[in-house]
């Protein structure tokens, strides 16, 4: 059922703003390069934009590793696996997403490798797998063209690889775990955690054996170096990306958005914020810390201990971090890989000894709800238009763009934001990507234009220097989201300028002049 619930679909789900990124760098493109600006101030079709989501004849391997590069706090490993998946079989929307659905796969052998380790029990492993085949937050990023797929499955592997060595202290095995170590670094950078969570257990377990820990982490840390200097020669520019992360939230606004992560480990049926959806964390969270107190009453510390490093280092790491210091890190629910692999076994532990051990119908109702309730959760979005973090937003602003002939859609967002409402809107729809507000020259006519969730700044200068007269007919709302959809009220021309250099001057584009009626009721989504 799972795998079903996996490959169910994948081409129907929204691209999203991450995933054109994806996209981008794995074809070798760099927003900063001349050809993607050559792309603003001038009107431009769907298909122009699009075409920076499909591999270029000029564009090598070289090309992808510089482009990743310039974003190093994303590890190549998962990106370079995509280039030559898409390289052997397609660049289509789904053929990307089942790369990520066919790695996902590898999580069930490796969760069963790593019950064994911990428990010598075949059951537990049995379980854990069905509780992650249905989960919808694994589903969730089994589907995505980003690296957390891989990552999931290099954390178990790389964690079971550890006990493994630790157990029957051979060279080789060592060997084993450096080797899976690094792959997991250089699948995602937060994979620190996972070995400092190690080095831990390690430490506190058998002393003795921390030698051997260091000699796996120094091989592990020397053939990942080449990408760790990347890193810090990036660093700045790094920190820069992640600055919206450092801005403050309050505690409220955070504590509904850890609740919507716990709940989601089981439970998800809505694209948007579901305060239900937050008061189900409460009896999940009570579930998790009875795991969690059952696993450290009923095994030994080398057992308990290793689960509870895994999670704690994870989530504290996070944490502390926003609430002493500020920011925003804790509410990205796939940060927290680390610790789902943990409280996943932990609750795989007690369902399993509750099974076998005790004949209550309690436990027997209460599984059984968890179990349904996934399968209800992820059966559902197998269906849906979308699912959460997937652009829910672009795709009602495309059903309202489409009702339109020949629409034109100007934005002075980053291009990502636009890529993904690129993937939905009809062919014939135009773009314009603004940066220079003095490209833009509007006469009167029939062309129908949608001001697609602008700045402040252009949405001044359209109203006030323009005199144009906006109506709101979409808006999308969450906790810390806000996406307008606007258009113009009036019938006009739109004349965008691109630069001729053979001429040395600016030539005017005009577009068609046919609209259809459609309603200009403000549609709100919260």
């Amino acid at each position: 059922m799972g795998v079903i619930f996996r490959f169910t679909n994948l081409a129907q789900k929204p691209y999203w703003e991450d995933e054109t990124l994806s996209a981008l760098r794995v074809n070798g493109y760099q927003v900063s390069e001349i050809y993607i600006q050559s792309l603003r101030d001038k009107i431009v079709n769907r298909d122009d934009l699009l075409q920076l989501q499909k591999p270029a004849p000029d564009k090598n391997l070289t090309e992808t590793i510089s482009a990743l590069a310039t974003h190093p706090e994303h590890a190549p490993l998962d990106y370079l696996l995509l280039r030559s998946w898409v390289i052997k079989v397609s660049i289509s929307v789904w053929s990307m997403r089942c790369l990520s659905a066919l790695i996902s796969l590898l999580v069930f052998p490796a969760l069963y490798w790593l019950c064994l380790e911990l428990f010598d029990s075949a059951l537990v492993g049995r379980m854990a797998i069905a509780l992650t085949a249905i989960s919808p937050l694994w589903i969730r990023y089994a589907q995505e063209v980003r690296e957390y797929s891989l990552w999931g499955v290099m954390i178990v592997v790389c964690s079971a690889a550890l006990l493994r060595a630790f157990k029957l202290n051979r060279w080789y095995l060592w060997l084993l775990y450096s080797l899976t170590l690094s792959l997991s670094l250089y699948t995602h950078i937060l994979s620190v955690l996972v070995l400092i969570a190690h080095g831990f257990y390690v430490l506190i377990i058998d002393r003795n054996m921390f030698n051997k820990y260091l000699s796996a982490l120094l091989g592990s840390l020397i053939f990942f170096s080449p990408w760790l200097g990347i890193f810090i020669y990036q660093y700045q520019s790094t920190k820069s990306f992640a600055s919206w992360l450092n801005q403050p939230v309050s505690l409220s606004i955070l504590g509904k958005l850890w609740g919507l992560n716990l709940s989601r480990m089981f439970l998800s049926w809505s694209p948007e914020y579901n305060s239900f959806l937050v008061y189900l964390a409460l009896p999940i969270l009570v579930l998790i810390i009875y795991a969690l107190y059952f696993l450290k009453q009923t095994t030994p510390i080398k057992t308990w201990l290793f689960i509870y490093s895994l999670i704690g280092v994870n989530s504290l790491t996070f944490l502390v971090k926003d609430l002493v210091f500020g920011g925003q890190y804790s509410r990205i629910p796939q940060y927290f890989f680390p610790c789902y692999v943990g409280l996943v076994i932990s609750i795989a532990y007690l369902f399993t000894n509750k099974l076998t051990t005790v004949q209550n119908k309690v436990w027997q109702v209460a599984i059984s709800l968890i179990l349904s309730s996934s399968i209800f959760s992820s059966g559902f979005n197998a269906q849906a238009d979308t699912w959460w973090g997937w652009s829910e937003f672009d795709v009602y602003s495309a059903k309202i763009i489409n009702q339109v002939s020949e629409p034109l859609v100007i934005s002075d967002g980053r291009l990502t934001t636009l890529l993904p409402l690129a993937h939905q809107v009809d062919s014939e729809t135009k773009f314009m990507w603004i940066k220079q507000f003095s490209a833009l020259n509007i006469n009167s006519g029939e062309q129908t234009i949608f001001i697609y969730n602008p700045s402040e700044n252009l949405l001044s200068y359209l109203q006030e220097e323009l005199e144009l007269e906006l109506d709101l007919i979409y808006q999308f709302t969450d906790m810390s989201l806000k996406v307008n959809l606007y258009k113009v009220k009036r019938n006009f021309k739109p004349i965008g300028f691109s630069f001729d250099r053979d001429r040395g001057n600016c030539a005017n584009i005009k577009l068609g002049e046919t609209e259809k009626k459609m309603s200009r009721s403000t549609i709100t989504v919260s």
